[in-house]
């Protein structure tokens, strides 16, 4: 694509965009029952870029299941941006869900 590099435009909902090589793509899968680019699992390699996409990928009416909350740190951060929706976040270490539930 003439003179960007190879970098894929990526819009936003609000309507920005940004240009990135593909290999900072992280896979978003999709069910086959969903609409196109429905996205319905959001997988990636480190906490840091899974803050940064869910928040690109949320609207306010969204319902979210996070698997592996930790101490809910994130699942908190998501509940910002969904505000009108529910966040859910599950964790296998009871301690770490009963820290969750004191701090948030």
């Amino acid at each position: 694509a003439g003179g960007d590099g190879g970098r894929l435009k990526i819009e936003y909902r609000d309507g920005s965009s940004y240009r990135c090589r593909p290999a900072r793509l992280i896979r978003v899968y999709t069910s086959p029952e969903s609409p196109p680019a429905t996205p319905v699992v959001l997988a990636t390699d480190h906490t840091d870029r899974y803050r940064q996409l869910a928040k690109t990928q949320l609207s306010p009416t969204d319902a979210v299941l996070e698997i592996g909350s930790d101490l809910g740190l994130t699942t908190a951060l998501l509940s910002e941006t969904v505000q009108q929706g529910r966040v859910l976040g599950i964790d296998k270490s009871a301690k770490s869900v009963e820290t969750a539930r004191a701090s948030f």
